[in-house]
């Protein structure tokens, strides 16, 4: 199968300077100091080696290079798109003679020089069908000398800019000899290294030459894995010549490790040798036979989802009707690919966001999110140690809005919050969240909190409940599960946000968990439940024993189906109790 990159790997550029018009005949408002450079159509084909003919990509609309001009502070060009493409820099005074011009793809707002540009081979990409990302890809041009100067009223020709692939990719072709495995859905394709592929780099690119390999070397990442999260991914064939190829980016190298493909059913793991070499601009492809990995069925105490209900179909997500097909996308200053359903309510959406940790990718929390009330119905995420440690991050106060979410839907906080006593109530705590950095600033999301009475409740018998459910979290085969939401009961009041929406302030939050322990074959053999429920208000000296309730009573002033795949005959005895565990 053909694959088709998104991106151009290289590209001739023609300098072509806009006239001005005479003042005298009308004053203009558009900067005049505009130079446009022409990306020549006739170089749109890959420059990737071994005569991977028809691996191109084409640029899209919004893609960002960065420029410089004389070691001056990068800033970034928008690619337009057309017959050629072009993109322009911004000078006031024009270009001087003997000047250099620099470019690299794609642009990084903390680049604060052209001597240090901050790169990144992401450890998660993304693919669609047999279309790969390649913003994954980092590119640079040689310096180009300006040869003569230009003015806003000149037409100059300035040559050829080229840009350069930096890294290598790897082409994993997928197919099964063995028909019984062919029905089965690739979700994701991992490669776990022996030594560092990814990660964020520097990289000084007035020193590249065209000539020269050396020039092009990077180095300072740190990342052993990098993960293809694949949606569309079509049926396996039969053998290679009708396999499905996925895409990873790398960085160049030698080295082995293992492959792991996931699927709706099962990993498959192949071994690589530990003199793989990897070169930069070049794929390299390998064939990967299902019938012929290590096999290993999904299971155990947080079910592998299937990629077609991605993360709904967990045991603590409460059930909610979804309509249309996922829609997905990523976050990278979170290391986050989210997931997102509409639902029959045109005001009410499910989002998952999902963070990388030792090379996979894990569930962070699922929320339920009502745009009319700026804020989450309900939050439910697991808690277990093995597959969520606590590594002691601390706390990232990184707030910001949900991507996955409309961001009229949200709200950024309560104007004058100190004065109206109402804090910005996390549904996951930032302390459940210590695993890595990237997965603490997802649980600092608008769609995250709500307005929550802060003394004597955020700031006591609440955070006394908190941390109870963080000391009851498990190791080995068990899992805690836990829902966190609101209630909207009787006169809803409203509070305006500092963004300018008329708020609704819950009624009621409750806190629902459920420990649940599991055999050696990942049948789940016991579950104990507890629920608490607080009004919105000050709770002086009281403690959180003291609100305890069943979780069929949050079902039932909820209107939710809570835990709804525990099975039955271990659901109902743990929703009906209302004695603590914790």
């Amino acid at each position: 199968m053909v694959a088709c990159f998104k991106r151009i790997l290289a590209a001739t550029a023609l300098a072509l300077a806009l006239a001005s018009c005479s003042k005298d005949n009308y004053t203009s408002d558009v900067p005049s100091d505009i130079y446009t450079f022409a990306l020549s159509d006739d170089q749109t084909r890959s420059v990737l080696a071994q005569n991977e003919k028809g691996k191109y990509g084409h640029w899209e609309s919004g893609d960002k290079l960065g420029t410089a001009v004389a070691k001056e502070r990068p800033g970034y060009s928008y690619v337009n798109l057309g017959t050629p493409c072009t993109f322009s820099i911004y000078r006031p005074g024009g270009l001087t003679a003997g000047e250099m011009l620099y470019v690299y793809y794609p642009y990084n707002a903390g680049t604060t020089s052209i001597n240090a540009v901050n790169f990144e081979i992401p450890t998660t990409q993304q693919q669609s069908g047999s279309t790969f990302d390649f913003d994954a890809m980092p590119m640079a041009a040689a310096p180009y000398t300006i040869q003569q100067t230009v003015q806003n009223d000149k037409y100059t020709k300035l040559g050829d800019i080229r840009l350069y692939n930096l890294a290598a990719v790897l082409e994993l072709k997928l197919f099964s000899s063995n028909a019984n495995y062919r029905s089965e859905i690739v979700s994701r394709v991992r490669f776990d290294a022996q030594s560092a592929i990814a990660g964020s780099f520097t990289k000084d690119i007035t020193s590249i030459e065209e000539d020269s390999e050396s020039s092009m070397s990077i180095s300072g990442f740190s990342a052993k894995g990098v993960t293809t999260e694949l949606s569309a991914a079509p049926a396996l064939g039969a053998s290679l010549d009708a396999a499905y190829s996925v895409y990873m980016v790398v960085a160049p190298g030698t080295t082995g490790g293992s492959i792991t493909v996931v699927t709706d059913k099962a990993e498959y793991t192949y071994p690589l040798s530990s003199s793989q070499e990897f070169k930069r601009s070049v794929c390299k492809s390998f064939g990967i036979d299902l019938a012929r990995g290590s096999r290993k069925a999904s299971g155990g105490g947080e079910p592998d989802p299937d990629s077609r209900l991605l993360y709904l179909n967990c045991y603590e997500v409460p059930a909610i009707s979804v309509s249309g097909n996922v829609s997905k996308g990523q976050n990278s200053g979170r290391d986050d690919f989210w997931y997102a359903w509409n639902t029959t309510n045109s005001m009410q959406r499910v989002v998952t966001h999902t963070f990388n940790y030792e090379n996979r990718r894990r569930r962070n929390y699922t929320s339920y999110f009502d745009g009319a009330k700026h804020c989450p119905l309900f939050v439910a995420f697991p808690m277990q140690y093995d597959e969520w440690p606590d590594n002691n991050v601390g706390r990232n106060e990184a707030w910001d809005y949900d991507p996955a979410v409309d961001q009229s839907w949200q709200q950024n906080g309560l104007k004058n919050a100190g004065t109206v006593g109402l804090s910005r109530g996390h549904f996951v705590a930032s302390d459940y969240r210590q695993v890595n950095v990237n997965q603490n600033k997802q649980t600092f999301y608008y769609t995250n909190q709500a307005p929550q009475w802060q003394n004597n409740f955020n700031g006591g018998v609440w955070g006394n409940l908190e941390q109870a459910v963080k000391s009851a979290t498990p190791s080995g085969r068990d899992t805690l599960y836990v829902v966190v939401g609101v209630l909207f009961e009787g006169t809803v009041s409203t509070k305006p946000s500092k963004d300018g929406k008329d708020v609704s302030i819950p009624s009621h939050f409750y806190k629902c968990v459920m420990k649940c322990s599991f055999s050696a074959s990942g049948a789940m053999t016991d579950a104990k439940g507890a629920a608490y429920l607080f009004t919105n208000e000050a709770h002086p000296k009281a403690v959180y024993s003291s609100f305890i309730t069943t979780i069929d009573e949050i079902e039932q002033r909820s209107g939710l189906d809570l835990f709804p795949r525990v099975p039955d005959s271990l659901q109902k005895a743990a929703e009906k109790t209302a004695t603590a565990f914790l």
